[in-house]
C-alpha cells in the first residue's frame, strides 16, 4: 500500500525539478545587425549548438572551444541553444535588425507625406504612432510595419472621423460659398444651405463629386433682388489759350481767370462715386440722370431716354408698322455669384433717327456691351461718349485796337476748347432675404446621411 504513495511523491518531485530547470533556463536577449558577428565566452565543454532559423544566423564554436561565434545573416529572429557537458544549457533569443537610427530615417523618408504619423525610437524598437486619416496612408504604414516587424512597434490607428472632417473642409474650400455647409460621412457628402443662382448649386455638386462618390443635396434656391443705381454724368474739361493784352479791359477789372484740367479717368473701385462727387462739387461734372433699376438675379432692367419712331414695313397684305426706340437705352442683367460678387452684362445704346433720300429714315446707332464682375459696394465705369467744341474770339478797343503796333496793347485773341465726356457709372447692390437663423447643417437631417 505504501508503494503508490512513494511513486506519487517521486512524480511530484520530478515535476518540481523540471519546472525549476525550465525557470533556470530562461532565454537571454541578443541583438545583432545584418552581416555582423559576436563572440560569446563560455565555461565548460561545448557539446552541441542548435540554431532554430539558420537563414537568420549561423553559430559555431571557436577554434579553442571556449567560445561561440554568432554571425547574423538576415533580419529576423532565431533561438540559439548551446548544450554543454555536465552544465546547464544556454539559450539565446537572437534578433537580427538594421541600425535603428538609420532604419528610422529610412522609414521617415518612405512615410514623409503621411499626415498624423509620429516616428520615434523607444528602447530597442521603432514606434509608429498616431491617428491616420487617409486609408491609403494607413495601408502603407501597415505594409512597412509588417516588413520590419522585428524592429517596429506599430500603434497607428485609422481615424475615420478626422478623415471625414478633413474631406468636408477640402470640399468647403473648393466650393468657396459661405452659405453652403458640407458634412461628410464615409463616401457620402451632404450639402445644405442657401444659393441664389442655379449655377452655384450645379458648381457645388460638381466640386463635391470630385471628392466623394455619393452626394446628398439639401440646397435651397432662393430668389434675390438686385438694386442697380445708374448715374449718367457729364464731365467738362476746358483749355483756354489767349494772346495779347487789353489794357482797357484790365483797368475796368473785367479780366477773367482761366483753368485747365487734364480730364478724368476712373477704374472699378469702391470710391469711384466719391471721386465723381468731388468733380461735381468743383463744377467740373454734372449728373444728367440717376435712374434706379430693380431686377431679380438673372433678370433684365432697362432705362430709356428718348422717343420712338414707326417705320412702315412692306408686306403681302399691305405691310405693317414697326416701332423703333431711339435716344439713350441702357439695359443691365446682374447675376449674383455666391454672396459677394455680381456679374453684370450691360448694354449702352445711343441712337438718332436720320432722314434718307426719297423720304426714307434710318437709325444711326452707337452700341457697346460689357460684362463685368465686381464685389458688393464697388462701382463700375462702363462706357463714355466724348464731344469736343473749339471757340475762337477776338476782343479790341475801338479805333485803338485797329492801329498797328498799338493794337498789341488794346486787343486780345483767345481760343477755348471744351470737352464733354458722358460716362455711365453702375453700382449693383443685392438685397438678401431675411435670415431665418439656425445651423446650415441641421441635426434633424443627419439620418439622411446614414441611409
Amino acid at each position: 500500500m505504501r508503494r503508490p504513495r512513494t511513486l506519487a511523491m517521486a512524480l511530484n518531485l520530478t515535476v518540481f525539478c523540471t519546472l525549476t530547470l525550465f525557470q533556470a533556463m530562461a532565454a537571454e536577449q541578443l541583438f545583432l545587425e545584418p552581416n555582423k558577428t559576436t563572440r560569446l565566452d563560455l565555461s565548460g565543454t561545448i557539446q552541441k549548438i542548435m540554431v532554430s532559423n539558420q537563414g537568420v544566423a549561423d553559430a559555431r564554436p571557436s577554434d579553442d572551444g571556449k567560445s561561440v561565434v554568432i554571425r547574423a545573416l538576415a533580419t529576423g529572429k532565431s533561438e540559439i541553444r548551446i548544450v554543454r557537458a555536465n552544465e546547464q544549457d544556454l539559450i539565446y533569443d537572437l534578433t537580427v535588425r538594421a541600425d535603428l537610427a538609420q532604419l528610422a530615417k529610412d522609414i521617415e523618408q518612405l512615410l514623409q507625406n503621411v499626415e498624423g504619423l509620429s516616428i520615434k525610437i523607444v528602447g530597442d524598437r521603432i514606434v509608429l504612432d498616431g491617428n491616420l486619416i487617409v486609408k491609403s496612408d494607413y495601408d502603407r504604414v501597415q505594409q512597412i510595419a509588417s516588413t520590419y516587424a522585428a524592429a517596429i512597434l506599430n500603434l497607428t490607428k485609422l481615424d475615420r472621423s478626422k478623415m471625414n472632417d478633413y474631406v468636408a473642409a477640402v470640399i468647403q474650400k473648393d466650393i468657396g460659398i459661405k452659405s453652403i455647409k458640407v458634412n461628410v460621412s464615409g463616401d457620402t457628402a451632404t450639402l445644405e444651405g442657401i444659393v441664389y443662382d442655379p449655377a452655384d448649386a450645379t458648381m457645388a455638386m460638381e466640386k463635391a463629386k470630385q471628392r466623394c462618390s455619393k452626394i446628398v443635396s439639401l440646397l435651397r434656391l432662393e430668389e434675390v433682388m438686385i438694386e442697380t443705381d445708374v448715374y449718367f454724368i457729364m464731365i467738362n474739361t476746358t483749355d483756354d489759350k489767349k494772346t495779347g493784352f487789353n489794357l482797357m479791359k484790365t483797368l475796368n477789372i473785367n479780366a477773367s481767370a482761366s483753368a485747365s484740367d487734364a480730364g478724368a479717368s476712373f477704374s472699378v473701385s469702391a470710391n469711384l462715386m466719391a471721386q465723381l462727387n468731388v468733380l461735381v462739387g468743383e463744377g467740373k461734372a454734372k449728373f444728367l440722370a440717376t435712374p434706379h433699376l430693380s431686377t431679380k438675379s438673372g433678370g433684365t432692367g432697362k432705362f430709356h431716354s428718348g422717343g420712338e419712331v414707326f417705320f412702315q414695313v412692306s408686306g403681302t397684305t399691305g405691310g405693317s408698322l414697326d416701332k423703333v426706340e431711339h435716344g439713350v437705352i441702357l439695359t443691365v442683367k446682374p447675376v449674383l455669384r455666391g454672396q459677394d460678387r455680381v456679374v453684370n452684362e450691360v448694354t449702352l445704346q445711343v441712337s438718332v433717327p436720320s432722314k434718307q433720300p426719297k423720304g426714307a429714315f434710318a437709325i444711326e446707332k452707337f452700341e457697346t456691351t460689357s460684362t463685368t464682375m465686381s464685389k458688393i459696394g464697388e462701382s463700375i465705369l462702363i462706357s463714355g461718349l466724348s464731344q469736343s467744341l473749339e471757340t475762337q474770339f477776338k476782343e479790341k478797343t475801338p479805333l485803338l485796337g485797329d492801329i498797328p503796333i498799338l493794337s498789341a496793347f488794346f486787343s486780345e485773341k483767345g481760343k477755348t476748347r471744351t470737352s464733354r465726356d458722358i460716362v455711365v457709372v453702375i453700382t449693383p447692390r443685392p438685397v438678401f432675404p431675411v435670415n431665418m437663423g439656425g445651423e446650415a447643417y441641421s441635426k434633424d437631417r443627419a439620418n439622411l446621411i446614414e441611409k
